[in-house]
């Protein structure tokens, strides 16, 4: 079923009358797939491991880890994952050094825990995707992907670090704001 508004295929208006019609080329297959879903011919994408991207998230995401092993070292957002967690890093390394009244420090510290909270998101959205959806995405064509308890492992403790990292970001922010806007 198309779109309201849009006709029942779009690429069948190129096609002349009576020429058998197939789907445009990189088109996956399913209900409910999308051209962005269908494998790369060989490219940084095939055969990726759910449970290795999915540990690389949470070790190793703040710096872009998963997304290199992912897409490759082509992947421009994967070369911006190390800028603000170098930002906040510093943040930190200033704070243990200058005390906690350093406001440069406050104001860095918080991209250090954003990004890792969002590192772990991704983490867990690698480890809970369908095997099928991950299959046809990053997977080897004809070899069906198996999640395991490493995947698990990896969601779980994805969880656990987001959490305590967006609480603890949430927590330091709110308690530097409270204490610079408090009278007197």
């Amino acid at each position: 079923m198309s779109p309201p508004g849009r006709p029942k295929s779009e690429f069948r208006r190129a096609q002349p009358e009576g020429t058998p019609v197939s789907p445009p080329a990189g088109a996956g297959g399913g209900i409910g797939a999308s051209p962005h879903d269908a494998a790369p011919a060989g490219g940084a994408g095939a055969g990726r491991s759910k449970a290795i991207a999915t540990w690389l998230a949470v070790l190793g995401g703040s710096i872009g880890l998963h997304r290199f092993y992912l897409r490759g070292a082509g992947a421009a957002l994967a070369w911006l994952h190390g800028l603000p967690t170098l930002a906040g890093a510093y943040g930190f390394w200033r704070m243990r050094h200058y005390g906690t009244d350093d406001r440069l420090g406050n104001l860095l510290v918080p991209l250090l825990g954003a990004m890792i909270a969002a590192t772990m998101l991704s983490a867990i959205v690698y480890g809970l995707t369908a095997d099928g959806r991950w299959d046809a995405r990053h997977g080897e064509p004809g070899t069906p992907t198996r999640s395991g308890w490493a995947t698990v492992a990896g969601v779980v403790a994805a969880l656990a670090l987001g959490a305590t990292a967006l609480m603890a970001t949430i927590a330091f922010t709110a308690q530097r704001y409270f204490e610079a806007h408090a009278p007197g």
